[in-house]
């Protein structure tokens, strides 16, 4: 579901609908409290009969096709569990407490929580210490939000007062103050000076402004309320009041506000930024490329399972992420997983999330040439994109053959090569056919090459062919060197550790051991492979300790292979630049495609149903009408005996009509679901 909200943008009509509804509830509580005093006949038939319209639409919600576009019609059940709720006069009476509470402060609750505590990400207080933090940043978003809906308020009153004339000039200041910060964040973008210096002195200089325009406008208004208390209490002394004035006018008086905001700002941001970057809790800083000879040492450390405080220390100590639930509990004790330990160089390793890597890979083409063991990393990253299937059994794909996959604007492709000659030709062939070449529309932001383990296989033993295999690599060196010149970023995954004793014949145990393959990583070395090209992925320093679970004495299980892209995804901070473009659209994001233009054209008509006929149920009320004769109860005609009284409160313009019901009693639990009242804004403008 919050895949569904965060790449479909269309969870923004829960807070439409409810906005509707919120607007309409003082007429929706007035008709119940009418249906409950025409007689109880009536009111069983009228209240039965929308019970049964809303649940028949539910219920055709949780069984039909509308659950597969629940974006738009998950509205549906909670209108159904909100009516049901409170047809009944002794159910409104009763309601818990904490939730209307939660309720009075949940339009910014929501608002701090979408788009200020995590904007696509968690906020982590204490890392590694998930339900400590959680309490802990609950509090913060309920705290902000409490402060929130207080300034609000304050400042709702302040720009849109009751006077009319006044609210259009206050309206039309504030639209041009948002068109100036506009064209100002535009002008500071184009002249490359988004930093956090020239940000804090718009935001002081911003403020004063600000504090100095509110003493302006409202210090006469003040002075004016003031003048009657100073009068009394200086019992009518004008040389006692003068001085008040003096006092209050005084530079000391007008300057030290906007001083002591500048420091607590200065002092709070200084703090802020410190202790961030000392705990961690935010995303750490992309790592540089002198990290690259430090990312390989890594190490698999053992993770008890049904151990909450131990996965936590893995996250606090490693940084890294307990891939083991509640289900894995049952069946396992103790397992193992890849983490970095911590380290003096400045490098802060830690564990990439298919979240980050789906961004970080936005808009890029990624390339896999080589063997088996690079089809296996292809299938991890294709994993980490969102293809959780990838590597598994299917008789329908032919082992060895190329394979591309995309994932929204990402294109990961692998080109079967299995020995070192068709590596070469491979990169030749992709090179004279333009797809591997700068000019291409799309050239690959990352090329990963690996191979070599088969070489031992198909290659005799003899001198000869130990020197055509030399031949070999140096044009393979050469053609990687040719990658890295065209600005291409270059892998090269260096074969992974060999279990020579689960290999299945006496040829591959002869030619293909551990012993004979660390010769030829030590060849390949010698004649240039790793130092032409941007990195180098060391295949044994992931695999050597978990060379027990090789189960044909070259592949290893998916976890495995994990660990490797794990390694790979670190290195990806300096071996690719981060296009900084959200996340738009993977292969997990496929309710993306719930997105309906025709749907939200409808969502916009019930809205209209909505507000210009005075139903929260979008039609089903005035079905009420119906049973009970002579008496009205349809929405349109209680809309001026619901709001008056609120008019009344807000002394607005009341209705000409004698008769008000006021309301009785407790408010109803609507208002806690809902969140908050009308407002006199939206009311004013629909009456």
């Amino acid at each position: 579901m919050r895949a569904l909200n965060h790449v479909c943008y269309v969870h923004h009509w829960a807070a439409f609908i409810g906005t509707v509804y919120a607007i309409n509830q003082p007429i929706l509580s007035l008709q119940l409290r009418k249906l409950e005093s025409v007689g109880k006949i009536p009111c069983f038939l009228a209240k039965g009969f929308m019970f049964g319209a809303l649940g028949l639409g539910a219920s055709y919600w949780f069984d039909g096709p509308f659950q597969l576009t629940i974006a738009y019609f998950g509205v549906i059940p909670f209108l159904f569990y909100v009516y049901l709720r409170n047809m009944r006069c002794t159910l409104r009476e009763r309601n818990i407490g904490i939730f209307s509470w939660i309720g009075k402060y949940s339009l910014e609750i929501y608002l701090l929580q979408n788009h200020a505590f995590s904007n696509g990400r968690h906020l982590v207080i204490i890392r590694g210490f998930p339900r400590c933090n959680f309490i802990i940043v609950v509090l913060a978003i309920v705290l902000t939000a409490r402060i929130l809906y207080q300034s609000t308020a304050i400042i709702r009153q302040m720009l849109f007062p009751n006077d009319g004339m006044r609210c259009v000039q206050e309206f039309s200041a504030l639209t041009l103050g948002i068109i100036g910060l506009y064209f100002l964040a535009r002008v500071l973008i184009w002249a490359d000076m988004v930093t956090v210096g020239t940000l804090s002195t718009i935001v002081v200089v911003s403020g004063i402004l600000l504090y100095q325009t509110v003493i302006d406008i409202t210090w006469a208004d003040y002075f004016t309320s003031e003048k009657p208390k100073r009068s009394q209490s200086s019992k009518g002394s004008v040389a006692s009041i003068n001085d008040n004035v003096r006092a209050d006018e005084s530079i000391a008086a007008k300057v030290s506000p906007p001083i002591m905001g500048t420091f607590s700002i200065f002092v709070i941001g200084l703090w802020w930024n410190s202790w961030v970057f000392s705990a961690g809790t935010l995303p750490d800083s992309p790592l540089s490329i002198a990290c690259g000879a430090f990312v390989n040492d890594g190490m698999w450390i053992p993770v008890q399972v049904c151990s909450a405080f131990e996965k936590s220390k893995i996250q606090v100590e490693y940084k890294s992420t307990s891939f083991f639930g509640p289900a894995e509990c049952g069946k396992l004790s103790e397992s193992i997983q890849w983490a970095w330990p911590k380290t003096s160089n400045g490098c802060s390793f830690r564990y990439r999330s298919d979240i980050e890597v789906q961004r970080k890979l936005e808009g890029k083409r990624v390339m896999f040439i080589g063997d088996s063991s690079v089809r296996s990393l292809f299938f991890s990253m294709c994993r980490f994109m969102g293809d959780l299937d990838a590597g598994g059994f299917d008789s329908s794909l032919q082992s060895h053959s190329d394979s591309l996959r995309k994932f929204g604007t990402t294109v990961i492709e692998f080109k079967w090569a299995p020995l070192s000659v068709d590596v070469v030709t491979k990169i030749k062939n992709l090179k004279s056919t333009g797809v591997i070449l700068p000019g291409n529309k799309m050239p690959p932001d990352l090329v990963l090459v690996g191979a070599g383990v088969f070489d031992k296989l198909h290659l005799a033993l003899t001198d000869e062919d130990s020197q055509s295999e030399r031949d070999v690599v140096t044009r393979l060196t050469a053609e990687l060197r040719s990658l890295h010149q065209m600005d291409i970023p270059t892998v090269w995954f260096t074969p992974p550790t060999v279990n020579t004793r689960a290999l299945n014949s006496d040829e591959k145990r002869n030619q293909m051991n551990e012993e004979s393959i660390e010769d030829m990583r030590r060849v390949y070395a010698e004649l240039g492979v790793e130092s032409s090209v941007t990195f180098v992925l060391d295949g044994p320093s992931f695999t050597h300790e978990r060379v027990a679970d090789s189960f044909d004495g070259v592949h290893y299980p998916d976890d495995v292979y994990e660990a490797g892209s794990q390694i790979l995804f670190n290195a990806l901070d300096w071996l690719m630049d981060s296009s900084g473009v959200p996340i738009a659209s993977s292969y997990n994001d496929r309710p993306k495609f719930q997105g309906n233009p025709f749907l939200g054209l409808m969502m916009l008509c019930f809205a209209v149903i909505g507000l210009f006929f005075f139903d929260g149920y979008f039609g089903i009320s005035y079905l009420a009408q119906i049973f009970v004769g002579g008496n009205s109860v349809s929405p349109s005609e209680l809309y001026d005996d619901a709001l008056d009284p609120i008019f009344t409160r807000l002394k607005l313009n009341q209705s000409t009509k004698e008769c008000k019901v006021e309301p009785q009693g407790a408010d109803d639990e609507l208002r806690s679901l809902v969140g908050r009242s009308s407002t006199s804004s939206s009311l004013s403008r629909r009456r």
